[in-house]
């Protein structure tokens, strides 16, 4: 079953987090399926892509984290919960995202 969870702060009521899930596990096809918001900006500060509960991305970045002003301040590539570290398979993701 699919789920949205979605947490606040309470002090000024600003979302916090919003997390999608298939059948208890992180998942979303369509976009991140974890997103972290600034307590004070409310701007993104890390964004995260799972299927079936793995971080996965194939066309880009599966983590993503920003500074308050929205610049991406660092990326990890992830496929099937496995981090991809060699230069040469995030050249062909960063490829496969482009269109």
């Amino acid at each position: 079953m699919k789920k949205i969870k979605k947490t606040f702060y309470p002090e000024t009521n600003k979302i916090a987090s919003e997390w999608h899930l298939l059948n208890n596990k992180y998942h979303r096809e369509d976009g991140p399926a974890k997103i972290w918001y600034y307590k004070k900006y409310g701007k993104i500060e890390c964004l995260q892509y799972y299927i079936n509960g793995k971080l996965h991305r194939e066309d880009g970045p599966a983590r993503i984290w920003c500074d308050r002003y929205g610049k991406i301040t660092k990326e990890d590539y992830w496929i099937n919960g496995k981090e991809i570290t060699d230069g040469f398979q995030i050249m062909v993701i960063r490829g496969l995202g482009m269109k």
